[in-house]
């Protein structure tokens, strides 16, 4: 994932200017002012990259629960077998 929007490029060769007219991706043939096209995409790469981080971190606490839980069993059955 880059930081650089890709609306920083230039598209079909012509520069990204302040009300240009840029084809690619969804912004196909699209009116748009750049500023705000850019706002909009790093705004977006932010908050994906947040997500991102946010599932990772999910994952992480699932798979500790996971491990914890499996210790939890192994000491009941242990609990179990020596009779204690």
């Amino acid at each position: 994932m880059s930081d650089t929007p890709l609306t920083d490029e230039q598209i079909n060769g012509k520069p990204c200017t302040q009300f240009g007219l840029l084809a690619g991706m969804s912004l196909r043939n699209a009116l748009v002012p750049s500023d705000f096209a850019r706002t909009l995409e790093r705004e977006l790469a932010a908050t994906k990259h947040l997500l991102h981080e946010s599932l990772q971190r999910e994952d992480r606490f699932y798979r500790e629960l996971v491990r914890l839980r499996e210790a939890e069993i192994c000491r009941s059955w242990r609990h179990e077998i020596d009779g204690d």
